[in-house]
């Protein structure tokens, strides 16, 4: 009988995000973009995060209505890479307009938050989107 041990530990799967872990961080994310216009700098897009890899925290959560809310704010939010300097704010406050509605319909309990994320009155400035250099 031959028997075979490893001396490395075993590694365990990383747990998958909580789809609150994920707002969070898309929070982090456009509290990051809304200080960058405020301050008339280019306009970091991080790594987009995916909602529906997150694991709800509720089963309403999880119904065919909020699944395609989310596809449809991902779809939505990935066309900020593509939006033109002077629009960069309203569509900005676009995606707050959509996380809010959502919010409204689904889980109240962000909404403060999320609500210091809209500007109080319109820039006339031309915000651009951080190209790296």
């Amino acid at each position: 009988m031959l028997l075979l041990f490893s001396c490395e530990p075993k590694s365990s799967p990383e747990p998958e995000p909580t789809l609150s872990e994920l707002m969070r961080q898309r929070l982090d994310d456009m509290r990051e973009a809304r200080d960058a216009m405020l301050a008339g700098e280019a306009v970091r897009i991080n790594e987009f995060v995916h909602f529906a890899d997150g694991i709800p925290s509720r089963e309403s959560l999880t119904d065919e209505q909020f699944q395609a809310e989310l596809q449809a704010f991902e779809m939505f939010y990935a066309t900020f890479e593509n939006t033109k300097p002077e629009d960069i704010q309203a569509r900005y406050q676009a995606v707050v307009q959509f996380c809010i509605s959502c919010h409204e319909r689904h889980c109240p309990g962000p909404l403060r938050a999320i609500r210091t994320l809209e500007f109080e009155s319109p820039s006339s400035g031309d915000f651009k989107l951080y190209d790296g250099n």
